[in-house]
């Protein structure tokens, strides 16, 4: 997989894996794309990547996108559903179904880890599902729930 920085050119692709994250179980009703961008709750997190403190890493094989991973910046009175701070951006990340375990997302998490470390931020937050498969994957990571919902936790992987 060959990883490139994310930028607005990727509009289309985050606003697939959006859609795929939240559609990620088959056993709830789906969210359509006409109602993902008309839900200013979801839509703050197609981030431009020309946002204050955006930034985004694509995964790419034969020159076509398998999978993307996203940091955005909420504020206090603005909050994500996996907000923890202004100063720690909510992460997204979603690998095509057909190329998932292989590995992929593991790689771009670790990207994008590896650049909030470089950036110097205190931290990366995200909502999952408790019986989303990809909670494994952020726990082995560091990640840890500091909050609940229902049936989501609020995680966050604390940085030097």
């Amino acid at each position: 997989m060959h990883l490139r920085w994310a930028g607005p050119q990727d509009a289309d692709l985050l606003q697939e894996a959006l859609l795929g994250t939240v559609n990620w179980d088959p056993g709830r009703p789906p969210v359509g794309r006409d109602e993902l961008l008309h839900n200013p709750q979801l839509v703050r997190y197609l981030a431009t990547f020309e946002d204050e403190g955006a930034f985004g890493i694509v995964g790419e094989a034969e020159a076509r996108p398998i999978g993307v991973v996203w940091a955005v910046r909420f504020r206090e009175d603005a909050p994500g559903y996996g907000f923890v701070s202004a100063e720690a951006p909510e992460i997204g990340l979603w690998v095509r179904p057909d190329h998932r375990g292989q590995g992929h997302g593991h790689e771009l998490l670790g990207s994008l880890v590896h650049e909030a470390q470089r950036r110097r931020l205190p931290g990366l937050s995200l909502s999952v599902d408790s019986f989303n498969p990809a909670a494994t994957l952020y726990r082995e990571f560091g990640f840890r729930t500091v909050g609940t919902s229902g049936d989501s936790e609020t995680m966050l992987l604390t940085l030097g």
